[in-house]
């Protein structure tokens, strides 16, 4: 018998996947009127849409949020909100959040993982 290690592959759902690069993504909402609202999401994707416009988030409700994301690092972000502009944008090293407002004024959030990436991300026109 050889003492070679046998490999072995994990199979969930939707095929292989590396349990340990999955990413936990959190996110709370602080309201105007003092209320929060949570997002809890898990990925092994670099790209989430945290909430979309069926959330029925209003744009101009939001006073600041907190993000924290867990994978081999955790990335915490904490910041005020500015609905100035039709679209907010938080971009560091490690991420890209965009929040944006449709015509009727509901929010929708994107995030993007930007660490060890070579790749330039743009974002879709608002419309």
């Amino acid at each position: 018998m050889s003492d070679t290690p046998i490999p072995i592959n994990i199979l969930f759902g939707k095929g292989k996947d590396d349990i340990f690069n999955n990413n936990i993504y959190i996110l709370e909402l602080c309201l105007k009127d003092g209320s929060y609202i949570n997002f809890e999401e898990s990925s092994n994707e670099k790209y989430i849409n945290m909430f979309t416009f069926r959330n029925n988030i209003n744009y101009y409700n939001i006073k600041s949020y907190e993000l924290t994301i867990i994978n081999q690092n955790t990335i915490h972000i904490q910041k005020d909100f500015n609905s100035v502009l039709s679209s907010y944008i938080y971009k560091d090293t490690n991420v890209f959040l965009e929040i944006s407002k449709n015509l009727d004024n509901l929010a929708n959030c994107c995030i993007y993982l930007t660490s060890n990436n070579s790749q330039m991300f743009f974002t879709p026109p608002n419309y």
